[in-house]
């Protein structure tokens, strides 16, 4: 997996990740501005079968609906704090679901997923119970999706 924070534009992404296919990467995280949605389904569709995994700077439903409709991501990487709250964690969940799109969450909601121990983390811990169970199911999915590779 790689991560280009942000920094790059389609045709620049286009263009490293051609050269760096070679070392068969699963994904290329956030290759460009996380509000250029079509730029996004440019990205995943002229780098198959190399994926485009994002979401983590969405804050709300309405961003993720876009990314799935315009058939942009391969790998859904909401972070349940950003999106502030249960709800939208919830909805995001299930139209991943509707579209075929697994959830790989950021490492942010990882790192607050403190395996196997989870209440001693300082940010989780301030989460209600549903909303760790959400991390915790997140991160689980994450493990499975990577042993699936």
């Amino acid at each position: 997996m790689m991560d280009a924070n942000q920094v790059w534009e389609v045709d620049e992404t286009v263009t490293k990740m051609r050269r760096l296919a070679e070392f068969d990467p699963l994904w290329i995280e956030e290759p460009t501005s996380p509000d250029d949605i079509l730029g996004h389904a440019e990205i995943r569709h002229r780098v198959a079968p190399i994926g485009v995994a994002t979401g983590e700077h969405c804050h709300n439903k309405v961003m993720f609906k876009q990314f799935f409709q315009a058939d942009a991501i391969d790998y859904c990487q909401l972070d349940a704090a950003r999106l502030g709250g249960l709800n939208e964690v919830i909805l995001v969940t299930l139209m991943a679901a509707k579209f075929g799109v697994p959830i790989c969450p950021t490492a942010v909601a990882l790192g607050c997923v403190n395996i196997p121990n989870i209440s001693h983390c300082s940010t989780i811990s301030r989460y209600p119970a549903a909303l760790r169970a959400v991390c915790l199911s997140m991160w689980i999915t994450y493990t499975n999706t990577l042993s699936t590779r």
